[in-house]
């Protein structure tokens, strides 16, 4: 969350010099150099941020650049109070105005001299931490991309290793994207599965593509993560491979030399006329789609490709690019929500009925979300089925629970995903939410006038916002 922040105090900082203010010579050079070391540790902010619960070194520094841009803030409000103090003390009258000047010269003179030696104290703390920054940009640069993507697969890969006997409430799913699949026009089209995080999209993504029919329709597939920090020569390379041995033909040598057009031209030829289905997997933004789609040819041999998505904006681009469909994954309805609790925590046992009324509580709180089940289901495995009290502990700190179990790590990192890849300012505007108290329903036209008012709208994009307002009045 320290990128919010910095992103927030530099939008001031250039709002301070776009207003052209008169600033003390002092001040200028302070602020400059201030705005100058925030804007190089801007880079750097995403992947600290990213990285900030799994090393303390990275945390101890996060916490300091967030309190430097904390602390920053507050002087830059006093000073444009005192500025915005001088230019109406300049309208007055004249002798009014004179006394008036001349009684708070000495005043607001002290009171400059303060804001800069509070501007000087802030830059010496950045001089401390900029090499601390440096250190550790040299530390993560050979591991920022292993790291993403180690995150990225936070819970995808327990979702390829479910049994079917495993998971409740998909097999209507399955057997409409399966129907999508092996009906239809013979042009490639583009199923698309879309949902937030947790919500069972590579779990039901996995299901279709390992059905009998699929498999007997489909002679050549291939499984594709793509992640948010993809690799497109090394997902090329992986894409050939498994094209080649769906139909037990040697992989053509001398990939790993060959270019990146090269991997696409020998993908598109080998699967010009051949009905193929290829899963995209985890694709978070459009460039990952567009990075791929022009070597998955449109053959006229019925060929598919499934893609799961986070972003609905990539699940319903490509519809409507290739006239596909999208499925989009709802909570589990209460009855299935139970039926996964019980098979997870009891193994397939009925609830004990002293435990259900603590055990509804739970699950209203998991909202249909499959892996949050999963992921409580876990924990309340391990608690005595005598102690209710320990059950309610669970219930009443779930927050907490979340943060320090590690049955419940991947439920985190899932979810944790979804906050880190949003823009600061919608970061900003996600944890102001957190002022509510629990259970609380919000007027989405009260929460964006107060997003508004807290000036966490300024200078921001008007579509993001049209977007924030559609969001909204279909939540709350």
């Amino acid at each position: 969350m320290a990128e919010s922040a910095v992103k927030f105090l530099l939008d001031k900082l250039t709002l301070l010099f776009e207003n052209d203010l008169k600033l003390l010579r002092g001040v200028r050079e302070e602020i400059v150099y201030l705005r100058g070391e925030l804007e190089r540790m801007t880079a750097f902010l995403r992947i600290a941020d990213a990285f900030e619960e799994s090393d303390e070194e990275v945390k101890v520094w996060v916490k300091q650049v967030r309190d430097i841009a904390h602390d920053s803030e507050d002087v830059l409000d006093e000073f444009t109070i005192l500025q915005a103090h001088d230019h109406g003390k300049e309208e007055q009258g004249l002798l009014y105005g004179s006394i008036r000047r001349l009684s708070c010269c000495i005043k607001n003179t002290k009171a400059r001299y303060r804001i800069t030696s509070q501007l000087q104290g802030i830059n010496l703390r950045i001089r401390k931490i900029s090499d601390v920054h440096k250190r550790l940009s040299h530390k993560f640069c050979t591991s920022e991309v292993a790291g993403k993507k180690w995150a990225t697969h936070g819970g995808g890969g327990d979702a390829l290793l479910l049994e079917r006997s495993d998971i409740v409430g998909i097999d209507e799913p399955i057997k409409q994207m399966v129907g999508w699949l092996v009906k239809g026009s013979s042009g490639r089209e583009v199923v698309s599965v879309t949902g937030m995080g947790g919500m069972g999209k590579t779990t039901l993504a996995k299901q279709v593509y390992d059905a009998a029919q699929v498999k007997k329709h489909f002679k050549v597939r291939a499984w594709i993560t793509v992640t948010q920090s993809f690799k497109l020569g090394e997902i090329l390379k992986h894409m050939i491979e498994q094209l080649h041995q769906a139909i037990r033909i040697p992989v053509p040598q001398g990939i790993n030399n060959m270019s990146t057009n090269q991997l696409k031209t020998v993908i598109k030829e080998f699967l010009q006329k051949r009905r193929y289905l290829v899963v995209l997997d985890d694709v978070w933004h459009l460039c990952g789609w567009d990075a791929l789609k022009y070597t998955l040819p449109n053959n006229t041999c019925g060929s598919r490709v499934i893609l799961t998505t986070r972003n609905a904006d990539v699940a319903s681009t490509t519809c409507v690019e290739s006239r596909g469909k999208v499925y989009n994954l709802e909570p589990l309805p209460l009855t299935e929500a139970w039926e996964l609790l019980c098979k997870k925590t009891f193994q397939g046992n009925s609830c004990p009925p002293h435990l259900e009324e603590v055990c509804n509580y739970i699950l209203r709180k998991c909202e249909g979300l499959p892996l949050a089940i999963v992921a409580i289901s876990g924990v309340l495995a391990t608690k005595d089925k005598r102690r209710i009290d320990e059950w309610d502990m669970v219930g009443h700190c779930l927050g907490g629970q979340i943060e320090g179990n590690d049955k419940l790590k991947d439920l985190k990192n899932v979810l944790s995903l979804s906050f880190n890849d949003l823009p600061y300012y919608l970061k900003s505007c996600f944890l102001y939410l957190s002022i509510f108290p629990e259970d609380h329903q919000i007027k989405h036209t009260r929460l964006i006038r107060l997003w508004i008012a807290r000036d966490l709208s300024k200078q921001r994009k008007a579509r993001h916002w049209k977007m924030l307002q559609r969001t909204t009045s279909m939540n709350y």
